[in-house]
């Protein structure tokens, strides 16, 4: 293994623990990742088919139809019957949606900051890449038809 790989190494163990981290930030404000992961999809994409949102939030399709009624009683989520196909639905985010996102999202930034303190220039270095954010979600939509049936 050389250095780099070392070193890449090294980031995944920080990774997972920043991970957990937020994970317990959004528990601590009533929410899981899945779900937080959940509504943002939602708020940025119109959703047509349960399984879309099951691999998007990283959970089974079973899984996702919990989310999403837990979303709806907590009036986070509306679901729209598609009119050319009966058992399509929309989930689409309501006004308050925004709100819990905006909440969830603070709350990390303060405890990266808590934690990170005047290093958290490093991390914010990512968010203001868009090549990092496009390369993740190319990464990720590959996995995500990697492992459809049939692939």
């Amino acid at each position: 293994m050389n250095d780099t790989e070392k070193q890449l190494m090294e980031a995944v163990s920080i990774l997972l623990r920043i991970s957990r981290l937020l994970q317990r930030v959004c528990e601590r404000e009533g929410f899981s990742i899945q779900q937080y992961r959940t509504l943002t999809w939602i708020d940025h994409h119109e959703v047509t088919r349960p399984f879309t949102l099951a691999e998007q939030a990283a959970v089974s399709r079973p899984a996702v139809a919990a989310l999403i009624s837990g979303l709806e009683k907590k009036k986070l989520v509306k679901r729209a019957t598609v009119a050319k196909d009966g058992r399509g639905v929309h989930l689409k985010s309501t006004c308050k949606t925004k709100k819990v996102i905006k909440r969830l999202e603070l709350a990390m930034v303060e405890c990266l900051k808590d934690v990170f303190g005047d290093s958290v220039n490093i991390i914010a270095l990512l968010g203001a890449n868009h090549h990092f954010e496009d390369s993740l979600d190319d990464r990720l939509n590959r996995d995500i038809e990697a492992g459809k049936p049939g692939n």
